[in-house]
This record gives structure tokens, C-alpha cells and sequence, in this order.
């Protein structure tokens, strides 16, 4: 039987800063920092936890553990951050620590392109060099380019959970998943490489999970680390979806 991949949309309470009101300031940085150190990386660069870096007044990485650093991105332009702000609940945190929930006052559909597809469509678009002459897939391009482009060891983290209907995400399903996105993958990884040989990795969400792709050398599974570990994530995760999640 083939196995159907799903595709779901991570919560925009996960991906944007402080999105939910009424509780301490967070930032997503923490909980990569919370997914890292229980992952093997932390082993195979030094053996030391790392530490988020609060301050970046001197373009400090995001995590370091003294000897090793590493910044975070999500594969979000603007447009797409922006229109998923604009079209998802407001949530609020009350004093007695109850959630309440506001739909959006923006009634109107707002377009942006997922790259991970328009990559897939468009496999060569970052290194080809062709016109591109649609204004907001140029800039979505631009700011994936800069983003991929930047010279520190990156994780970037996917705005979409993968799985496949009706398995459990382990080590085999995880990989399968990967080799399912690896044309995705491996434009990003192509144009990374005629900027800098620094390290690249994505994460993504996949059931219980998160799967950690190395992206250096060929495009593979590396790790896979239980979203309990980080309870920052649980909790921006679990407040993010009022709507009950079926797990097949």
C-alpha cells in the first residue's frame, strides 16, 4: 500500500514571537535550543549543552556551547508570516489562566507561496539565474536566498508538519519522509553551497516528533527527538490548535 504523505501548517502561535498575549515573552530560538540538546549534536560538537544567546548585539549565533554555534531560521518570507498572522485567531492568556480565543478580523484571502513547493516545481529556481517575473515569488526567492546565504551554521525549521496517514513517525518513516522532500532539500542545499561550506540542517514536525535533516554532504536523517523535550513548544503548540488534532 503507498504511503500518502500529509502536509499540516504549523500553529503561527509556534513560528511568531510572543504571538499569544498575556504570558512571558518567548521566542522560538529557545525551544530549537531545547530540541538540540537532546539531540546528537550535542555529542558530536564538544559534548557540551548549549546555551541560548540572549544578546546579539555583536551578530552572535543563536546557540553555542563553546564549541560550537549555530543560528535559526524558518522557511517563512514575510508574506507568508504575514498572512498567516493576519488570518489566524488572536489568542489571549487570561489572569485566572484560562486561553481565549478572537477570530480574525481579516476577512480576505492573502496569497503566498510555499516555497517547499514552488522548489519542487521549480527545483533550479535559486541557482538557474532565469527572470523571475512575478514580484512576490522574486521576493519570497530573495529572502530565502539571504537566508540561506548567511555565514554561521544554520537549522531551519520547516512551517509544516509531515507524516504519513496512518503510521508512526520512528527512524524509517522519518527517512522515507525526507526522501519524499529531498528535491526540496537539495535545491536550498545546491544554492547554500555556492555561498559557504558552513553547516546546514532543517527540522521539522512529523506526529510526535521532531526530525532533524543533516544537509552537508548528501541530504539524510540525523536525528529524531520527542516534541516533549522542549516544554516551550508543547505548551505554544498545544494553545496554537484549539481544534482538536486526530492522530491516525
Amino acid at each position: 500500500m503507498n504511503k500518502i504523505l500529509r502536509k499540516w501548517k504549523i500553529p503561527v502561535a509556534v513560528l511568531r514571537n510572543n504571538y499569544i498575549r498575556g504570558i512571558d515573552k518567548y521566542n522560538y530560538e529557545k525551544y530549537m535550543v531545547d530540541f538540540i540538546n537532546h539531540s546528537k549534536l550535542v555529542d558530536e560538537k564538544g559534548g557540551l549543552r548549549f546555551h541560548h544567546q540572549e544578546e546579539q548585539s555583536n551578530s552572535e549565533s543563536d546557540a553555542f556551547n563553546g564549541f560550537y554555534d549555530i543560528d535559526f531560521k524558518i522557511l517563512c518570507e514575510p508574506e507568508q508570516m504575514h498572512a498567516l498572522t493576519s488570518n489566524s485567531m488572536q489568542i489571549y492568556k487570561t489572569n485566572t489562566g484560562n486561553t481565549a480565543y478572537a477570530i480574525s478580523k481579516n476577512t480576505k484571502p492573502m496569497g503566498y507561496y510555499n516555497m517547499m513547493k514552488v522548489f519542487v516545481d521549480r527545483p533550479l529556481i535559486l541557482t538557474d539565474g532565469n527572470v523571475i517575473g512575478d514580484d512576490q515569488l522574486l521576493n519570497a526567492v530573495n529572502v530565502i536566498k539571504k537566508l540561506l546565504a548567511t555565514k554561521k551554521n544554520i537549522m531551519v525549521l520547516l512551517p509544516f508538519e509531515y507524516f504519513f496517514e496512518g503510521y508512526k513517525t520512528n527512524q524509517d518513516i522519518a527517512t522515507e519522509i525526507i526522501n519524499e522532500l529531498s528535491v526540496s532539500f537539495n535545491a536550498m542545499k545546491k544554492y547554500r553551497i555556492t555561498q559557504t561550506q558552513l553547516d546546514l540542517y532543517f527540522m521539522f514536525k512529523s506526529k510526535d516528533y521532531m526530525v532533524i535533516v543533516e544537509a552537508n554532504d548528501d541530504i539524510s536523517f540525523y536525528d529524531l527527538v520527542p516534541c516533549t523535550c522542549s516544554d516551550l513548544f508543547e505548551c505554544l503548540y498545544e494553545e496554537g490548535s484549539p481544534l482538536p488534532i486526530i492522530d491516525e
